[in-house]
Formats: structure tokens, sequence, C-alpha cells
């Protein structure tokens, strides 16, 4: 193949990625609660749910990495909807969404890079790697989802990358004292990502370690070179710590020894004049400390599952990598020595994967996409010792990652994201009701509006929508872009009652007490929504259920009155019923009215 014709199929792969990174495909819940949902919630003051990792009590992960990826694009969409005298109360979930896959897109490109940059140390074409990396159905899925996973895959490529441009494999050439610097940033920040960096990375801080020890003639000037990577390493972890604590409220800032100010990091960097006069009062916080001491309490683990040791070595590697996964422990056990100085880069590559396997396969809660880190270094060992990769490997390699490209990146719990959306914005965004006091309220749906509910003659009369999640993953609230000042001074109301998939009980007894809208009463126009007048709240009511369609209804059919359907959807756990009956119906995520066959009394 020619070289002309590598570069067309690598544009080509870019270009997929670029799709599958804006398919509306949901993995798994911590690839919005981890980051997206947290951010735009610090961002626009939307309604969000905090997960325990964010709780300021006891916070177990760090927020700057979730800041600069994607609190900094929404942001700067925050900055022009001001700029261009638009309401920032009617932020589109859409474009959240768009920016916080776009962002995770061109971040993923820190991989191509890095690969590229390697490939050119060790003197070998590098457009084969890229291929097989840009191929990679983990490329196309989980590296372009906003999971600390696929920062923690980048921040380890980085650093890799960083180990061998500090100290060349030609000894002829100079350390680099900017790269040694760069490389203490790179590892601190991964440990702030995710602390299981720690098992990835620390055969890369041994590995410096040993090259400035060859390269140093005394132990003074090997003290002396090792400065640099220790100061960037210092002041990374200094600056997590003290952001993450003014972040969580243990460490605050006072102006004129008595107001307390909320902590800006943006703001305070445009206006430096904030910091003077100001005083410090609190703790520090380490998130890393926080999560360590979670993590290791089994008790807690139970909570997210629990699997047995070898489910990483046997199932995930495979699972994730497939043939080049299976290739990548031929590599592992075939290494018995320290390889020559031209192969390095092997030694650290299979070093790094082995540590974070075993490290990894520790702990009993294990699941695929902690392993995404490994995606780069298997990719590398693969394509570089390789001479001509054969077209049975290019068959099963494409068969294997398009299957999992499908059900990952499209199929998976597909419909939630647009169904998320869809009744954000038809509960957000009303453009005028016509109301029949006593009885209902049907108001005009608009996407495009950017006015505030403004139709109605009485400022105190609400127009509240419950959305009731009945077996999905957890909707992202973010998506849904409701204002938190909303819920005491608007008047429009959005309640979510997630349900995800628990007992029958329950979900009757949350049912029962929603509000049914008489069939007689719902429009034709699926643009226009129905709401029920309670006199008890002064208020227009509906309930909206979402649910897969391969769930059992938990009201009877004619209580439920369809008025959106997502395709594809498909629920994994209910897997053998979409194989057993395949049809729209059980690939669909429908969102139904609770309606009533009569007019009930209010």
């Amino acid at each position: 193949m020619t070289l002309r014709s590598q570069r067309s199929i690598y544009v080509a792969l870019v270009a997929l990625r670029l799709i599958f990174s804006l398919l509306p495909s949901y993995i798994q819940p911590d690839e919005y609660f981890q980051s997206p949902e947290i951010t735009a919630g610090w961002a626009f003051d939307l309604e969000i749910f905090t997960p325990w990792e964010f709780d300021p009590t006891l916070p177990a992960r760090s927020i700057l990495p979730p800041l600069l990826t994607t609190g900094i694009p929404f942001y700067i969409y925050k900055l022009v909807l001001r700029y261009s005298g638009l309401d920032q109360d009617f932020v589109s979930g859409r474009h959240l969404y768009i920016l916080e896959r776009l962002s995770f897109f061109f971040m993923s490109f820190v991989l191509d890079i890095c690969i590229l940059k390697l490939c050119r140390l060790c003197k070998i074409s590098a457009m084969r790697s890229l291929i097989v990396l840009s191929s990679s159905y983990v490329m196309l899925t989980y590296q372009c989802h906003s999971f600390s996973n696929s920062i923690e895959a980048l921040v380890l490529a980085t650093s890799i990358t960083l180990l061998f441009v500090s100290y060349p494999l030609d000894d002829k050439a100079a350390p680099s004292n900017l790269a040694s610097f760069a490389l203490g940033i790179s590892l601190a920040f991964g440990l702030f990502t995710r602390i299981t960096f720690a098992s990835f990375g620390i055969f890369i801080g041994i590995a410096y370690l040993y090259m400035a020890w060859q390269r140093s003639s005394r132990f003074q000037a090997f003290l002396f070179s090792l400065f640099p990577f220790t100061l960037g390493m210092t002041l990374t972890i200094a600056t997590f710590t003290v952001v993450d604590s003014l972040y969580f409220g243990s460490l605050k800032i006072v102006l004129n020894g008595s107001q307390d100010i909320k902590f800006d990091l943006l703001k305070a960097i445009i206006h430096p004049t904030l910091w003077s006069n100001v005083s410090i009062k609190g703790k520090l916080t380490s998130t890393i400390f926080n999560n360590v001491m979670y993590n290791v309490d089994k008790d807690n683990l139970e909570l997210h599952g629990l699997h047995p040791f070898y489910l990483h070595a046997v199932v995930n590697v495979p699972l994730l990598f497939g043939p080049v996964g299976l290739w990548a422990y031929y590599k592992l056990f075939t290494i018995r020595r320290l390889p020559a100085k031209a192969d390095r880069v092997d030694m650290v590559m299979v070093a790094s994967m082995s540590t974070g396997l075993l490290c990894l396969s520790a702990f009993p809660h294990q699941e695929p996409r902690f392993l995404s880190p490994m995606l780069l270094p298997a990719i590398f060992l693969f394509t570089r010792h390789t001479q001509r990769i054969s077209r049975n490997f290019w068959i099963v390699w494409t068969l294997f990652n398009l299957v999992l490209a499908i059900v990952f990146g499209l199929i998976h719990q597909g419909g939630v994201v647009p169904a998320v959306i869809h009744v954000g914005e038809q509960s957000k965004y009303i453009d005028g009701c016509d109301l029949n006091f006593g009885a209902y309220a049907i108001c005009q749906s608009d996407s495009e509006n950017t006015t505030n509910f403004t139709t109605l003659s009485d400022g105190n009369i609400s127009l509240v929508t419950n959305l009731v999640f009945y077996k999905t993953f957890m909707p992202p609230r973010h998506l849904i872009a409701y204002p938190h000042h909303w819920r005491d001074t608007g008047n429009i109301v959005i309640n979510v009652i997630d349900l995800a998939g628990g007992p029958i009980d329950k979900v009757n007894s949350v049912l029962g007490s929603q509000t049914y809208v008489p069939t007689a009463w719902v429009p034709e126009d699926t643009s226009k929504s129905v709401f029920v007048y309670k006199p008890s709240s002064y208020a227009f009511e509906r309930t909206l259920l979402i649910m897969p369609g391969t769930a059992k209804p938990p009201v009877d059919s004619n209580r439920l009155h369809r008025v959106a359907q997502f395709w594809p959807h498909v629920n994994f756990d209910d897997l053998d019923k979409v194989i057993e009956a395949p049809s729209l119906e059980t690939l669909s995520l429908s969102v139904y009215l609770l309606v009533s066959p009569r007019i009930e009394n209010m």
C-alpha cells in the first residue's frame, strides 16, 4: 500500500472518529457524571446530580481535570451567549452535548501526536501505527467520550513520549530540562486525574530516574538533573491541592477580613486585583488521599459491583484490544531481560502495561474502560514489531472493531441522551399557552425560542413537568439544562425521578402519585404539550415516563400515550428480549405521557 493510500485511509478514519464522537451512545454513567455534569453546573448554575466523588464533605476526585477538559469549552460558550446578548438561562442541552463531545474528539489527537513522535524517535514509519490506532473502536468510542479514563490514556501517552524527549535514545543527544519539567507535570496530572494512573505511570518515573543516573557522572550531577522534573511535579501537586481545597470549600479566601467569597479560578486570573488584601482560612483537602481511603474499603467497592480477579486479564483485555491485545500478551511473556538501549521504549511500554494490569487486577471492581490507557502502548508495540500485517489480521481487526463500535458507539443505551435533550427542550422552551382554568393548558413548544414562559396572566402559576426514567441509565441532568434559580423564581418547573431498574412496588408507588391527563385533552399535534390544572398547587402539571420497549409497562397500556420514540436503543440487561423479538419497539426508547381514559376529579 502506497503512502498516499495510507494517508487517505487515515483521513477517512479521522472523519469516522468525528461522526462517532457526535453519536448519542451512552457507555457508562461516569462519562457524564465525572465531568460535564459537574462543569455545566459550575458554568451555568444548572440543576445537576452531584456524585459521591464530588461531595464537598469528602471529595475524592480533583475538580481541575473536568474544568480543563469540559469546563473551559462550557465557559467559552457562556461568554459567547453573554456577549451575544442571549439569555444564559436558555443554554441548550444539545449545544452542551456537542461541546463536551467535540472537546474530547480534539483531545483524542494527543494519542495521534504521541504515536507519531514515538515512531520518529524510533525511526520507523508512523502511518501504519496511526491507521491501527484510528481504526480501534476504543479510539472511536471511549476516547471520544468524557471519561476520566480517556484523560488518563492521554496523560500516559504524553508521559511516555516526554520520557524519551527528556532523555533521547541517542546518548549523544542532550537531555531536555523543559521536557523533564513537563514530565513532572504530566505524571502529577495523571495521578490527580485517576488514582489508578499510579499503576501505569510508576515505571515511567523509575525509568526516568534510571536514565538520569546513567547520564550523570557523579551523584551531585544526578540530583541536579532531577530539579526540573521535581519542580514540575511539586508545582502541579501544590496547584491541584490548593484549587481543590478552594473549590470544595475546606479552604476559604476572605476579603478585608470579613467577606467570604466563592472561589472562581478564571475570574481570579482575569482580575488579579481580587488577590489584593486577602486572607486564607481553613485547611487543605487531598482528593487523592480521600480516593485511596474510599477504594481500599471493600464495602464501598461492593456498591459498584465486585468481579473476579482474572476479569481484566481474561475478558477485558481481549474485549478492548482484540487481536492486538493477544499479541501484547505474547510480547509481555517473551521479554525476559533488560533490552538494548534502542529498545528502551519497548521496556517502558511493556512494564507500564504489566504494572497497570497487575495492580488493577488486585482490586475487585473491574470495568473494561479501566484498561483503556493501554491502547497506545499495545498498538505501538504491535505495529513496531510486526514487519508485515497480514490480510487475515486486517479482516479480523476490521470486523472486531466494526461490531463493537456499533455496539458501544451507537446502540448501547442510545436513546437516553436524545430523549433527555428532547424532554428538556419541550419542557423549557414554551411559546404560548391556551389556558382553561379548572381544566388544562395546551402549550406550544419551540426549541428555537429563547424567551421565558411569560404568557400566563398570573405569575404565580407554574408549568410542572415530572420526568420519570425507568430501566435506563442515569439521565444526565445537565442536558436538560434547567437553571437552578428557576426552582424558586421561574414559571417552569422540571422534576427528575430516576427509578433505574427499581422494584415494581416502588415504581407503582411513584407512578400512582403522579398526574394523569385525560385522553380527550391530548392534542394530536406532537409539538404541543398538555398540562392538567391542579388547584392544590395552583399549577398545571404533567408526567412523562421514559422507558425502553423491552420493559414491561408498570401501568396499564391504556394509561400511556406515546409522544416520542428514539431509535436505536438497546438495554443490554434485556438483550434476550431483543433477540427473541427484534423490532422497532424493542430497539427503541419511548417517551409516554401518563393519561387517564376518562376525565377524573383533579
